[in-house]
């Protein structure tokens, strides 16, 4: 019968090593403050030593025939000693290894399964032949020992490059036997099926021994390092620790000084109640908002200061915050009780929280909103009036064209009723009432922000002086006018007719508050950066402000919230439009202005108005002609008419025909584009309505001036302003004509037109 060779009975010297060791090991787990992982280490040789026992009585068994019945019991149990040896000596790795790489669960698989092989020849029938089963034994044994050198070689290069809870000789010692090892283990299948010399045989042996102790040697020192570094940890944390609390203990006075701080100067009245409702702390805000002494209101009761109505509802919302309700809802009103006797509205915030003796508490934020209503009333007032300028712009445009119609043939009808006529009356009376009817126009148009402006840089004193003869007309002998200007007058950029306009408003409105006669006061201030008299609601900069102030009756809270509402008015039915204060705040604003007032009744009214500085020096105001002369057409001179309304475009063709110019007509802008095509001859002007449908007056100029280059434009328009900005930009040279316009002023515009275009280069093709 073939034998083992003689390495494999270092198996019992082996297993006595490692059960000693082992013993070892289980004496130093029982110190105090021993590493965690020292288990892990007791485990492998513990393994190892139970692989030793078994493998030695199964080589007993495969050479010693009456042991043939220990020889499969023997074998399975070393190869599963084995299989938990070396898992176990890779999770030790593993613990003592480089940090961060995730446990060797693909080697524990692979050795799992390389052991199943093992196993599987092990269950296989033994064959009949000993010298087979011998082979069979070999076979199994070589592959047991590459699995098991193939694992420590593994072990020992990762336990090489980086320990760092260990120190380098620890390191060094246990990677050099685990690497020596698994290299002694490879080599065994060389001895096992040929005849390697005495001298090797002793070497693969004996030579495991050493190598036993020099990794057991390396644990040790290993686990000494881990358990030195644990102890210094321990001592760095306990420090760290102290420290934290050192840290946390400052930070609890820092804080706490932090939430003082913000208490005390909150905006908020900020107190602490107790279950009855005492007040136990209250901020310094109350001084400033209710005029209490913060230390004569501590120990007194919550509902002292609150209005009777309110107690009730304060009860139940103090009730419900202790009982901390889900529902209870924060913002609560409530009117508090001023120093002066006044009750100030007030929004409340409460919050319970328990103290640490275990006495129940409410915190209470109470917020003044009186400045928040006052925005919220201007703001739904901002909205009212911005509807109400929608509405009148929406309508200017038809009202425009209405009064363009009536107009133009109260016009054409004048030279055909002779003067001293009743009809020549009543034709009087009609024009009389459409200029009335386009002054309103104009008035909508101004509250509404849309109507046509020429803005021009002007000095608010002179302007004022320049008035000044109209107004003590306007206010009668019984109330005196004193007019005030800077010395240095600073420019602001306006419109010069509206911002007449607008001091006129003021002016007639101011008499009308004197019934018995009084003073009027128009004042011109000039506001430079830093200004402290500057109110909150006007931003900081530089600012030239208008008074106009009165000895008058003065007006109520209620009525100044509706003072720039249009047609609010306090004069009765036959009184006023009620659109003279909503003009004043259309025409302010569109100059970038503001408009403040200041009454109260029987002490008069002030209204200020600020308009932004400009530095640009004011312009020269020119001289117009009142009484200028008609220009006609010159010989021969024709024009496209273009204007979607058929009164409109009527009267407009007769009063155009009536200065001497032959006229061509379209209904909208796609039949003007028509025409001008058709037409062989050249046109000398197009007036066009601007807006129309299906195609509008912009965009049918266009498609007219890109075919016959350098043909002057005039739009006529109700949208003025609003129809430049959002319905198209004019092409180079047009002009606008704002309806309703007399004959006069559809002449000149037309000669303006037209000979302003006779005096540029024509322009050319969009085709070249």
């Amino acid at each position: 019968m073939q034998r083992i060779p003689l390495f494999v009975s270092a198996s019992g010297i082996l297993a006595a090593f490692a059960i000693g060791f082992a013993a070892t090991l289980w004496t130093l787990r029982r110190q105090p403050n021993a590493a965690g992982h020292l288990r892990i280490w007791q485990g492998v040789w513990t393994s190892l030593s139970l692989y030793a026992v078994c493998a030695a009585v199964s080589l007993l068994a495969v050479n010693i025939p009456s042991w043939s019945a220990w020889r499969q019991p023997a074998s399975l149990a070393s190869l599963v000693a084995a299989t938990a040896h070396l898992i176990l000596l890779l999770r030790g790795t593993h613990a003592l290894g480089k940090p961060g790489h995730g446990a060797p669960r693909a080697i524990a698989i692979a050795v799992v399964l390389a052991m199943t092989v093992a196993v599987g020849m092990v269950l296989r029938a033994p064959p009949a032949d000993p010298s087979l089963l011998a082979d069979r034994y070999l076979r199994r044994a070589s592959l047991l020992a590459v699995i098991w050198g193939a694992t420590y070689l593994w072990a020992g290069l990762q336990i090489a490059r980086g320990a760092p809870g260990i120190s380098d000789l620890g390191r060094r010692t246990l990677a050099g036997a685990l690497i020596a090892y698994g290299s002694l283990r490879l080599l065994e299948p060389l001895s096992h099926f040929a005849e390697p010399s005495a001298v090797l045989q002793q070497f693969l042996t004996f030579g495991g021994i050493p190598m036993q102790v020099a990794m057991g040697a390396g644990v040790l020192i290993a686990l000494l390092d881990v358990e030195r570094a644990r102890s210094e940890a321990a001592i760095t944390a306990r420090a760290a620790a102290q420290l934290a609390a050192l840290e946390s203990e400052a930070e609890l006075r820092r804080r706490d000084a932090r939430f003082r701080s913000l208490i005390e100067h909150s905006t908020d009245i900020i107190f602490m109640l107790d279950r009855t409702g005492t007040i136990l702390y209250i901020s310094p805000s109350v001084t400033r908002i209710l005029g209490w002494d913060p230390a004569a209101v501590v120990g007194t009761s919550a509902f002292d200061f609150v209005h009777p109505d309110d107690v009730p509802v304060m009860r139940d919302q103090m009730e419900r915050s202790f009982a901390r309700d889900p529902s209870l809802a924060n913002g609560v009103p409530v009117r508090s009780r001023h120093r002066n006797g006044d009750y100030v509205r007030l929004e409340g915030a409460s919050r319970p929280f328990v103290e640490e003796d275990g006495s129940p508490r409410l915190i209470v934020a109470l917020r003044d909103v009186r400045e928040r209503d006052r925005l919220a009333t201007e703001l739904v007032a901002a909205r009212r009036l911005e509807s109400v300028g929608r509405l009148a712009g929406g309508i200017a445009h038809d009202f425009n064209n209405l009064l363009t119609a009536i107009l133009g043939n109260v016009t054409l009808l004048r030279p055909l009723v002779g003067p001293d006529t009743e009809a020549r009356t009543h034709l009087d009376e009609i024009d009389h009432a459409g200029r009335r009817g386009a002054d309103l126009t104009l008035r909508l148009l101004a509250f509404a922000r849309r109507q046509m402006i020429e803005p021009k840089v002007i000095d608010l004193g002179a302007q004022v002086h320049g008035l000044e003869r109209l107004l003590r007309r306007l206010l009668g002998e019984d109330i005196s006018l004193q007019i005030e200007t800077p010395a240095v007058p600073w420019s602001v950029r306006a419109d010069p007719t509206a911002i007449e306009q607008a001091l006129i408003n003021l002016v007639v409105n101011a008499r009308d508050a004197m019934p018995r006669g009084g003073r009027l006061s128009v004042r011109v201030v000039n506001h430079a950066v830093g200004d402290n008299a500057l109110p909150r609601a006007i931003p900081a900069g530089e600012w030239v402000r208008v008074d106009v102030e009165d000895t008058g009756v003065g007006i109520d809270e209620h009525t100044k919230t509706r003072l720039f509402e249009p047609f609010f008015t306090t004069k009765g039915p036959a009184g006023g439009s009620g659109l003279g204060l909503p003009t004043v705040h259309g025409i302010v604003g569109q100059a970038g202005g503001h408009v403040l007032v200041r009454s109260a009744p029987g002490e008069g009214a002030t209204f200020s108005l600020y308009f932004p500085r400009v530095d640009d020096a004011p312009a020269e105001a020119g001289a117009a002609g009142i009484d200028e002369p008609i220009p006609l057409a010159r010989f021969g001179e024709s024009v496209l008419l273009i204007e979607d309304e058929e009164a409109v475009r009527q009267v407009t063709a007769r009063l155009l025909r009536k200065l001497g110019y032959v006229v061509f007509t379209a209904a909208d802008g796609a039949e003007g584009v028509h025409v001008a095509a058709g037409h062989p001859g050249a046109f000398n002007l197009l007036v066009s309505d601007l807006v129309m449908p299906v195609m509008g007056g912009a965009e049918a100029a266009a498609r007219i001036v890109a075919s016959r280059p350098g043909l002057p434009v005039l739009f006529l328009s109700g949208f003025s302003e609003d129809a430049l900005s959002g319905r198209g930009a004019m092409p180079e040279g047009g002009r606008l004509l704002t309806k309703p316009f007399s004959i006069q002023q559809l002449a000149i515009a037309a000669r303006q037109a037209i000979d302003g275009a006779a005096v540029r280069p024509p322009a050319r093709s969009a085709h070249g």
